[in-house]
């Protein structure tokens, strides 16, 4: 008889401690799930890590190996223009997604004799979405706009070292 009550007891415990495991796991975030994992793009790699938006390795248009973005506001040079500011913010981030926004001031030409009009302000969203454990849908949309970038990312096992990465303050959006 005292088996029987013991089992009894028992058997809410190991359910009671199953489903606090499943909430935890459905609890993380997407930085924290897919941290220091490795993605190809279409002309891009990318990395995620807890603490950072977004790392970018083979950049095109930059003259850096390894770059990230962090959540924040800062002037940003490219073209022989100055945009400010640029502010980088999360929308959401859940298990599944992952959604940042940059919003992009007006630029203004920093280079002596400048007779070229730099680019207007606007704001662009990244949305990275979990398709599959190998795959996430990268959207790059111009918001205000028909502009808009999409990529499916493929996990790949060939990393890009991580340790000598710049931060970037050019804006990812004339990089793609």
């Amino acid at each position: 008889m005292k088996r029987i009550i013991l089992l009894l007891l028992f058997i809410p415990l190991v359910f009671s401690c199953s489903e606090k495991s499943l909430e935890a796991d459905n609890s993380k975030k997407f930085r924290e799930i897919y941290n220091e994992t490795f993605w190809n793009g279409s002309n891009f790699k990318v990395s995620f890590e807890t603490g950072k938006l977004i790392l970018i390795n083979d950049i095109p248009g930059l003259n850096m190996e390894c770059g990230y973005l962090l959540e924040g506001t800062y002037d940003s040079d490219w073209d022989g223009c100055t945009y400010n500011p640029v502010t980088t913010v999360v929308i959401t981030e859940n298990s599944n997604s992952f959604i940042y926004r940059e919003k992009i001031g007006d630029g203004k030409c920093n280079t002596p004799g400048c007779s070229y009009q730099c680019g207007a302000s606007g704001e662009v969203e990244y949305t990275f979405q979990v398709l599959t454990e190998n795959a996430i849908e990268f959207n790059m949309k111009v918001l205000n706009s028909d502009e808009s970038y999409k990529s499916t990312l493929i996990k790949t096992d060939n990393s890009f070292s991580t340790n000598n990465c710049s931060r970037t303050n050019r804006y990812i959006y004339l990089q793609l």
